[in-house]
């Protein structure tokens, strides 16, 4: 586990800069736990797969509810921008646009877990909330498959 987030943490600390901008390198920095850094997007992932666990089989939803929050919608717009914020880092080059992307997608997550309940949401909530929460993990995961961080069940 601690090699998995070794490498995640460089990996994420190389690809956030630019080629043809001078890398410093900070270990304070490339192994924050609570924005930018490889480590902290591998927990937004681990904390993913734990909600997911505990939740046991995800459920279909038909529909979204009416009453969603706020950082719910934003979420639904972040996922909705992954596959734009791909293919705009393929054509220009740019991976650190997806190190932007999952650092962004991480904290709005982490955000709005601490504050909405997902298991506990009342029926109806609840579901849409688990559905999100795949949602995140299944973008996250790719985007880390795509940048070469490693993909850990627990951390």
């Amino acid at each position: 586990m601690a090699e998995a987030v070794a490498v995640g943490a460089i990996r994420y600390s190389f690809l956030s800069v630019s080629p043809n901008k001078p890398l410093t390198f900070s270990w304070d920095k490339v192994l924050n736990l609570r924005q930018n850094s490889g480590p902290f997007v591998q927990y937004t992932y681990v904390r993913t797969n734990g909600i997911l666990e505990k939740a046991g089989e995800i459920p279909r939803i038909t529909q979204v509810p009416d009453n969603i929050v706020d950082e719910e919608k934003e979420l639904i717009l972040l996922l909705g921008e992954y596959p734009e914020v791909v293919a705009k880092a393929a054509q220009e080059l740019r991976l650190e646009n997806i190190i932007e992307y999952v650092n962004k997608i991480s904290l709005v997550f982490n955000s709005y877990y601490e504050k909405y309940p997902v298991l506990n949401a009342e029926p109806g909530i609840r579901e849409f909330r688990i559905n999100l929460v795949n949602a995140v993990r299944t973008v996250l995961g790719n985007a880390m498959d795509i940048l070469g961080i490693p993909k850990l069940r627990r951390m």
